[in-house]
C-alpha cells in the first residue's frame, strides 16, 4: 500500500496502516515535513513516529509540501482512493472531505507512477528525501523543587513540563542519585501549552529522607529527552531499623543427618513494625516469616557446618541482620564406614535400617516402591562431587514382592520426588535401569537381562549423562542404557537403594564389593590479554594473563603457549607472564591449566598479529604549481598523490603555513580554497597513514594579487565556482557583460559555473536583464545569484532564464545541503530577472520589460552579513561552454 497524506492526526487511520502491516503488506508513506514538527498538530508527529517505528517506510516532502493532499494505492486491489483533506479529526473550519475511491487502470497506473517518481527522486530532482525521527523536548521540572526539603510523606507529586513532541515517559525513582526505574513508557501525552505539565502521583515515602527522580521523555518512535536528576527531602526523622536476635538454635548445637531444624527470632521496631523476618543459612535463604512468633522449620539437613541469620525488614524498608549461630549437622553413629549415612526416603511406613560387616553391606528398606513421581524405600548413602561411578554386587534379594529390589542409585537430593537413576536388581522381574531424569518427574525403565542376585551393578556419571551397566562377574559389563539428568547439582548423593515394593514391610539386602570412584574434573581457564585479534608492533613486549579455577580440587599452574611452543608458566594467581622481543607474525596463543591431580584444561585460543615496523606514506602536491599566481579574492583547487607501501593513507591534510586548510580521507586528495586574499603563500601537504606515521610534502609558493581581471568594472571580478572541466571568463563594453561558463549544473548539493561577482554588506537588490543564453542544453541557465561564499555547496539564491525551460528561482538554504526550486514563466531571454535580500529573507522577481515585476518565490536563507552578488552561468553540461549576455545590471 502506498500513501501520500499531508497531515495526520488520527489515531484510527494509523491503527488501520498498522493492521495492513501486521498482516505482512508493506506500506509507504509520503507526508508533510512541516506537519511533522507542527505545534498546533501535534499528534502528526505521534502517528508518524508510531508508524516508523512499525516498519512504515517513510520519506518527507523535500520542498512545496503536499498541500491537503492525499491519495491511497492499493496494490493487490488496484484501486485508487484521492481527494482533498488529510487523516484527520474533523478541522475547527468544519473543513469537507472529497474522496474518489475508483479501481479504474489508467488511474490507478498514473497515480502509482507518480508516487514512484516522486519516491526514487527519478525526475532529476529532490522531490522527497528519508525520514529521520527526531527527539522530544528535554523534560523542564516543576514540582518538588530540587533540593526542596521538609516536603510531606503522603501526596508527593512529581511534575513536569514535557514540550511538544513527548508522548511516554521514563519515570526514575529512588533514595540514591542514581535513581532506579520506576515506571516505564508511561503514554501521558504531551505537554499542549506552556503551563501544561504532565505528572506522576508518589507512593507513600518515608520521613526524614532524601529521594531523587529524573524523568526522560520519548517519542512514539522511542527517541529520548533526558531530564536532570532532582532531589528533595521528607519532614520528620530518618526511619530506625528494627532489632533481630535468633533465639533457636542455641550457637555451637548439634544435629544428626538427615536432619530438621527449628529456626526462631524475635525481632521489634521502635518507630514502626516488622514486616518480615527472613531466614538464612549462608547465603541461601531458608524461609520468610511475617508475624510473631517468627519462626521456620528446615528439613533434610545434609551433614556440615552451618551459619544462620535471621534478617529482619521494617515497615520502611530498613533491614537489620541478626548476629550469627552456627550449628554442626552429624552423620548418625550408625556403625557404617565414613562417610557413608542412612536414612529412609518418602513414605515408607516402617524405618528401615543399615548395616556393615567387613565387607558386606546389609539393608532394611520398605516403601511402595522406586517408581512414579516419588520414591519410598531405604538408602545408604554419601555426597560425590562432580563425575564418578558407583560399583556394587547385589548379593541376595528378601522376596517379599517380585518387584522388590536392590541396587546403586545416583539422586538429586533425598526429596521423595528428586530426580535419580537407579541400576537394580529385583527379586523375580531381572536388572532394570530406571530413573527420574528430572525433579518431579515421571519415571521411565529400561530392562537388562532376567539376571537374579548376586548380579554386579554399576553406575557412571559424566556431567549431565548417567550410564547404567550390568556384569555376571564385575569384569565383562555390558551397558543397559544410559541418560541425561539437566536438572541435577553438581554436588549428589549416591549410594545403595533397597525398596520392598510392600509399604510398610521391610526388605532385606545385601551389598559386597562396593566401590565409589570418584572422577577428577579437570581445570577451567581463560586467557584474559591480550584480547583476540590485538595487534602489536615488532619487537613486541605482550603481556599474557589468565584465569583457573578448580572445582574438585587446586590450580597446580597455568603454562602460556604460543602454538605448541610453550612460553612461560605461573604458579600463583594472578597468572601472568610476558613474552618479550615477539617477532612479526600471527600467533595463536592458548592458556592451560593443570590442578592437584594432573588433569589439564585450556583456554580458548586468542590469535594477535605482530606487525612490522610501520613505514611512513609518501606525499607529493601535484596542483598548483609552484610559482603559481592568483588573483584576489581567489578560488585555488589544491590536490596531491599520496600512497603508503605497508597500509593505507588515512588522510592527507593541506596547510598554509600552519594554518590547516582542510583534509581529505580518500583518493583523489584534493580541496578548494575559497575567498583567498592577496599575499604569498607556502602550501604543504601532511600524508597520514593508518598507523599513525606523517609524511610533509615539499613546500609549494604561490601568490595571490589584488585586483579585479581586466576588462570588469571596478570592485568587480570573476571566477569559477566547483568542478569545471573548462575555464569560464567575463567581460565588460558599456552596457554589456558578458559571461561564458562550463559546469555540470547549479543544482543538487554542489555547483559548477562561472561567476562574475562582487560583494555585498547588509540589504540590497540586483537587477539584469538576460539578453542571451547559448544553447548548449535546454537547462543552461543565466541569471543573478546571491552567494555567502564561493564554496561550490555554498547557500545561495539564483533568478535564472534557461535556454530552453523557462524562468525560475533556485536555492540552497543550508550549505552543502540539496537545492531547491519554485518554476517560474516559461519565458526565454530576453528577459528581466531580480533578488533582493532583506536580512536572512530572499525574494525572485521576473519581468518582459523592467518595470512590472512578477514575484516567483521567497524562502530563508541564513548567510552572512557581507555576501557575493553578480551573474552566474553554467552550461548544463561538461562538454561545451555556454556564454550569455546581460545588460541592465545593477546593484541597489
Amino acid at each position: 500500500m502506498d500513501v501520500f497524506m499531508f497531515r495526520i492526526t488520527d489515531l484510527q487511520q494509523t491503527n488501520a496502516v498498522l493492521a495492513v502491516l501486521g498482516r505482512g503488506v508493506p506500506v509507504r508513506l509520503i507526508t508533510d515535513e512541516t506537519e511533522y514538527r507542527n505545534p498546533d498538530r501535534l499528534w502528526d508527529a505521534y502517528n508518524v513516529d508510531i508508524m516508523h517505528h512499525a516498519g512504515v517506510q517513510v520519506r518527507l516532502d523535500a520542498h512545496q509540501g503536499i498541500d491537503h493532499e492525499k491519495a491511497v494505492m492499493l496494490q493487490s486491489q488496484s484501486m485508487s482512493i484521492f481527494g482533498s483533506s488529510n487523516w484527520t479529526s474533523p478541522s475547527s473550519d468544519t473543513q469537507r472531505e472529497h474522496n474518489i475511491f475508483t479501481t479504474k487502470s489508467w488511474i490507478f497506473d498514473w497515480l502509482d507512477a507518480q508516487f514512484n517518481r516522486k519516491w526514487n527522486n527519478s525526475a532529476g530532482y529532490a522531490e522527497t528525501k528519508p525520514f529521520v525521527p527526531l527527539p522530544p523536548d528535554q523534560p523542564v521540572y516543576q514540582t518538588p523543587a530540587n533540593g526542596a526539603t521538609a516536603q510531606p510523606t503522603t501526596g508527593v507529586v512529581l511534575r513536569w513540563y514535557a514540550g511538544l513532541w513527548a508522548h511516554q515517559y521514563d519515570i526514575y525513582f529512588g533514595t540514591t542519585s542514581t535513581p532506579p526505574l520506576l515506571a516505564e513508557n508511561r503514554q501521558l501525552g504531551p505537554s499542549q501549552y506552556s503551563t501544561d505539565y504532565r505528572q506522576w502521583p508518589l507512593p507513600d515515602l518515608q520521613p526524614g529522607t532524601t529521594y531523587y527522580w529524573k524523568i526522560v521523555s520519548k517519542t512514539m518512535a522511542f527517541m529520548t529527552a533526558e531530564g536532570p536528576v532532582w532531589s528533595f527531602t521528607t519532614a520528620g526523622p530518618p526511619n530506625n531499623p528494627p532489632t533481630v536476635a535468633l533465639t533457636s538454635p542455641a550457637n555451637g548445637a548439634t544435629f544428626v543427618a538427615p536432619a530438621t531444624i527449628g529456626l526462631s527470632a524475635s525481632a521489634g521496631d521502635s518507630d514502626g513494625t516488622v514486616s518480615k523476618v527472613d531466614f538464612y543459612a549462608g547465603a541461601t535463604l531458608l524461609g520468610t516469616s511475617t508475624s510473631s512468633p517468627y519462626g521456620v522449620t528446615w528439613n533434610n539437613v545434609a551433614a556440615g557446618t552451618y551459619n544462620l541469620t535471621a534478617v529482619a525488614t521494617d515497615n520502611g524498608g530498613a533491614t537489620t541482620t541478626s548476629a550469627a549461630v552456627s550449628v554442626t549437622v552429624g552423620n548418625p553413629s550408625n556403625g557404617l564406614p565414613s562417610p557413608w549415612t542412612h536414612a529412609d526416603v518418602g513414605a515408607v511406613g516402617i524405618a528401615g535400617d543399615a548395616t556393615y560387616s567387613n565387607p558386606t553391606f546389609t539393608v532394611t528398606g520398605a516403601g511402595a516402591d522406586v517408581w512414579g513421581t516419588a520414591d519410598a524405600f531405604h538408602y545408604v548413602y554419601q555426597p560425590l562431587n562432580g563425575n564418578g561411578s558407583i560399583v556394587a554386587r547385589v548379593a541376595t534379594v528378601q522376596n517379599t514382592a517380585n518387584w522388590a529390589k536392590a541396587g546403586v542409585m545416583i539422586r538429586n537430593t533425598l526429596d521423595p520426588g528428586s530426580a535419580q537413576a537407579f541400576m537394580l536388581v529385583s527379586w523375580a522381574k531381572g536388572v532394570a535401569f530406571q530413573r527420574r531424569t528430572l525433579d518431579g518427574g515421571t519415571s521411565v525403565t529400561t530392562p537388562g537381562t532376567m539376571s537374579t542376585a548376586p548380579r554386579w551393578v554399576k553406575l557412571t556419571r559424566t556431567g549431565s549423562t548417567i550410564a547404567a551397566f550390568e556384569s555376571a562377574d564385575g569384569v565383562t559389563w555390558t551397558q543397559v542404557a544410559s541418560d541425561s539428568f539437566s536438572s541435577m547439582g553438581t554436588t549428589v548423593f549416591v549410594g545403595l537403594a533397597v525398596s520392598s515394593h510392600v509399604s510398610g514391610v521391610n526388605c532385606t539386602a545385601t551389598f559386597d564389593n562396593v566401590t565409589l570412584t570418584p572422577s577428577n574434573l579437570p581445570p577451567s581457564a581463560s586467557l584474559t590479554a591480550p584480547a583476540n585479534g590485538a595487534t602489536f608492533t615488532a619487537p613486541a613486549s605482550i603481556t599474557l594473563t589468565a584465569t583457573a579455577s578448580d572445582s574438585d580440587g587446586t590450580i597446580a599452574k597455568v603454562d602460556f603457549y604460543a602454538g605448541a611452543t610453550q612460553l612461560g608458566t605461573a604458579t600463583a594467581s594472578p597468572y601472568a607472564f610476558t613474552w618479550s622481543n615477539v617477532a612479526a607474525g600471527t600467533y595463536n596463543l592458548k592458556a592451560v591449566a593443570t590442578d592437584n591431580l594432573g588433569a589439564t584444561g585450556s583456554s580458548a585460543v586468542v590469535s594477535v598479529t605482530v606487525n612490522p615496523p610501520n613505514v611512513p606514506p609518501s606525499v607529493a602536491l601535484t596542483s598548483p604549481a609552484n610559482g603559481a599566481t592568483f588573483i584576489g579574492p581567489a578560488t585555488i583547487t589544491i590536490t596531491a598523490t599520496a600512497s603508503d607501501s605497508d597500509g593505507t593513507v588515512a588522510t592527507v591534510d593541506f596547510f598554509a603555513g600552519t594554518t590547516l586548510l582542510g583534509t581529505a580521507t580518500a583518493s583523489p586528495y584534493g580541496l578548494t580554497w575559497s575567498n583567498v586574499t592577496p599575499g604569498s603563500y607556502s602550501l604543504t601537504a601532511v600524508a597520514t597513514d593508518n598507523a599513525g606515521a606523517t609524511t610533509t610534502s615539499s613546500a609549494v609558493s604561490i601568490t595571490v594579487t589584488a585586483g579585479s581581471p581586466s576588462g570588469l568594472p571596478a570592485g568587480w571580478s570573476d571566477t569559477d565556482i566547483g568542478a569545471v572541466t573548462g575555464a569560464g571568463s567575463a567581460s565588460f563594453t558599456t552596457p554589456t557583460f558578458t559571461v561564458t561558463g562550463q559546469g555540470a549544473d547549479i543544482w543538487s548539493n554542489a555547483d559548477a559555473f562561472h561567476y562574475a561577482y562582487r560583494t555585498l554588506t547588509g540589504d540590497g537588490t540586483i537587477i539584469a536583464r538576460v539578453v542571451t543564453v547559448q544553447f548548449a542544453d535546454r537547462w543552461s541557465k543565466a541569471g543573478v545569484m546571491i552567494r555567502e561564499t564561493l564554496d561550490a555547496g555554498s547557500t545561495h539564491a539564483f533568478m535564472l532564464v534557461s535556454a530552453g525551460k523557462g524562468a525560475a528561482f533556485q536555492r540552497r538554504d543550508a550549505t552543502n545541503d540539496i537545492s531547491v526550486n519554485t518554476a517560474g514563466s516559461l519565458s526565454a531571454p530576453p528577459r528581466w530577472v531580480k533578488l533582493t535580500r532583506s536580512g536572512n529573507a530572499f525574494s525572485a522577481y521576473e519581468s518582459a520589460d523592467g518595470t512590472t515585476w512578477t514575484l516567483d518565490g521567497t524562502d530563508t536563507i541564513p548567510m552572512a552579513a557581507t555576501v557575493y552578488v553578480g551573474l552566474a552561468v553554467t552550461s548544463h553540461t561538461t562538454a561545451a561552454s555556454c556564454t550569455a549576455t546581460f545588460d541592465g545590471v545593477t546593484v541597489q
